[in-house]
């Protein structure tokens, strides 16, 4: 070609370099128009899930209100779906386009994981039924026509609204069925988040997902919410892939975020904790720091944006219904922000002590277990930092991230003021997710954890799993022998009441004094120091508090039976021993009175 014929002329008046870069240019303009057009889909497609999102929790609200308005909700539920299933493609094309190659292989994955980790960890919950403590009042849903101002001042408005689907009665099987749905698709979306690859790696995702202990003993003393508190885990997840994932997600994370918090509020952390190990994995993988910097700081803007709209939901819900809100002292906002300095200290010291905790069903084979992957995530961090190509913002912000990494992971314990429980303490041991992002899914440990290395980590994981299911096991066990010692001894009460002269169900008051948690029968052979430590299995007995809803809502017995503490300092009762002694039982002023303790 010759060398002038960048200046060769054309009819146009222009030269081949011209030409060139107008190519070149329109090329761009086309591009920029198809991520426009893109995005303008993906907007769509969100506004979209929001909607039907708002159809769903309306038809749950006439559902619950058992509105006539259902009929017109009906329709329009069927017209948005008919729009949906006439578009499936372009929306099956644009949902495909939010998620990796694999997803499908993975959500398939995911699927016959959970089953498989449900099904050894809580399948003797799901086939038997042990309800105690609060579940004993909830075995039925609706029971109380105050239910719905119970949990609205607790700020978990929607959670008598999901539990129209499951039916009047706390039914254990169908609460697995739904807790295996969700679980399926959170560990799905946390494969997705951080594009975990291969069989072994989801299987650990979903093992560590399924035996955390938040939910193992969620379900050993509050089975009814089992499935609630999983589909608020499940929306705090999707919450976290919206603002990591999705572009232009804010709107429909947000959506979510609340939703979430409008169930369980716990979980509000797994979004935190979730949005700062993708923000670490991006670090480790060389990505600028300072798009990675602003990018975490907008995410923490649209959690804080989601708060305050579910904070001012649940107060404009309070004053239509005029009721007290409840518990909103036991945060940090409640006055204790003084105390920070000491909350961050003690949060920070206690969640090393999780890992060296001896106590446990697996004793030091747990700690040993924990000991091992923390020196191995030293040694795949150590070889990441003196990586000559990463770049020394990076090396830095990782360095602050993994000192600042106990605060994430105990974020409830912060929240909540340093009175965090078991039951909200899910994010703690999401831990182990970031260890298998330092162990799998940076270039260092790709390149070097191969062969024996790996197969230690897998063994190590697995003994952390192994753990949840024992945990979960022996925690149902010991609820399956409360239930029959609380039948027993219960039915020796009402047998004693009935043996009473002038007693007659249905109308012979009966009064309780005391309770049977404090009762020195409360102290039989099932005490375990290591289970009774945990959150709901303090007690050796299925009624605490709520001994009259024992007898009258669980036994189904027909008894005018009430608490009356008030008894407790009249001569008559305090000379009358507990139960089961002669005379524990009797006859006052024409009402039957039984001292438990």
């Amino acid at each position: 070609m010759p060398q002038n014929m960048s200046k060769q002329r054309f009819p146009c008046g222009r030269t081949e370099a011209d030409r060139n870069y107008l190519q070149i240019e329109e090329t761009e303009n086309d591009a920029r128009k198809s991520r426009g057009g893109n995005m303008k889909k993906i907007r769509m497609l969100q506004m979209r899930a929001v909607c039907m999102l708002l159809l769903l929790i309306a038809g749950w609200a006439l559902l619950f209100t058992h509105s006539a308005a259902l009929i017109a909700w009906s329709v329009c539920a069927l017209l948005f779906c008919a729009d949906c299933w006439s578009k499936r493609e372009k929306l099956g094309k644009e949902i495909r386009s939010i998620f990796s190659v694999e997803a499908k292989r993975n959500l398939i994955y995911s699927f016959g994981c959970v089953f498989a980790f449900v099904f050894v960890t809580y399948g003797f919950l799901f086939s038997n039924e042990f309800f105690s403590h609060d579940s004993v009042q909830q075995t039925f849903y609706s029971n109380s026509p105050y239910i719905f101002q119970f949990y609205l001042g607790i700020g978990r408005f929607l959670i008598p609204l999901y539990e129209v689907m499951k039916g009047p009665y706390s039914a254990p099987w169908i609460i697995g069925l739904f807790f295996t749905i969700w679980m399926t698709l959170t560990c799905f979306l946390i494969t997705e988040l951080f594009r975990f690859k291969g069989r072994l790696i989801i299987a650990m995702v979903s093992g560590l997902l399924c035996t955390n202990s938040a939910l193992i003993l969620t379900g050993a003393t509050y089975i009814y919410c089992l499935d609630e508190y999983a589909v608020a885990l499940f929306a705090s997840v999707a919450a976290a892939y919206c603002f990591c994932k999705v572009p232009q997600g804010k709107i429909l994370g947000v959506s979510l975020l609340i939703f979430s918090l409008g169930i369980y509020q716990a979980y509000f952390t797994v979004t935190l904790a979730l949005c700062f190990m993708f923000a670490v994995q991006k670090l480790a993988k060389n990505e600028r720091a300072g798009k990675t910097v602003a990018d975490g700081l907008k995410q923490i803007g649209l959690m804080l944006i989601s708060f305050c709209l579910y904070f001012g939901i649940w107060t404009l819900l309070c004053t239509i219904f005029q009721v007290t809100k409840m518990r909103t002292d036991e945060s940090i906002l409640g006055g204790k922000i003084s105390e920070i300095i000491t909350i961050l200290k003690t949060a920070y010291v206690d969640y090393f002590k999780m890992f060296l905790n001896t106590q446990g069903l697996m004793g030091y084979v747990y700690v040993t277990a924990n000991v091992f992957l923390l020196l191995l995530i030293v040694w795949v961090l150590w070889g990441v930092l003196r990586k000559s190509t990463l770049d020394r913002y990076n090396k830095c912000l990782i360095a602050v991230a993994i000192l600042c990494a106990p605060l994430v992971f105990n974020s409830a314990k912060i929240i909540l003021a340093g009175k965090a429980s078991n039951l909200t303490g899910f994010v703690c041991e999401l831990i182990y997710i970031f260890f298998l992002i330092w162990l799998w899914q940076t270039e260092y440990a790709e390149k070097t954890m191969a062969g024996r290395i790996q197969i230690v980590a897998v063994i190590l994981i697995g003994c952390i799993i192994y753990n949840g299911i024992l945990l979960a096991n022996q925690a149902y066990m010991k609820k399956d022998l409360e239930k029959t010692a609380t039948i027993s001894l219960v039915t020796r009460i009402i047998d004693r009441i009935e043996q009473l002269d002038g007693y007659s169900p249905n109308d012979t008051q009966v009064y309780v004094v005391g309770e049977l948690r404090y009762s020195d029968l409360n102290r039989g052979n099932m005490d375990i120091p290591y289970l009774e430590s945990k959150w709901g299995l303090w007690y050796n007995y299925s009624a605490t508090y709520n001994f009259v809803r024992y007898i009258t809502d669980y036994m189904n017995y027909p008894m005018r039976i009430a608490v009356n503490q008030n008894l407790a300092d009249t001569n008559d009762v305090k000379n009358m021993p507990a139960f089961p002694a002669n005379g524990s039982v009797k006859m006052i002023d024409g009402a039957a009175v039984i001292k438990l303790s």
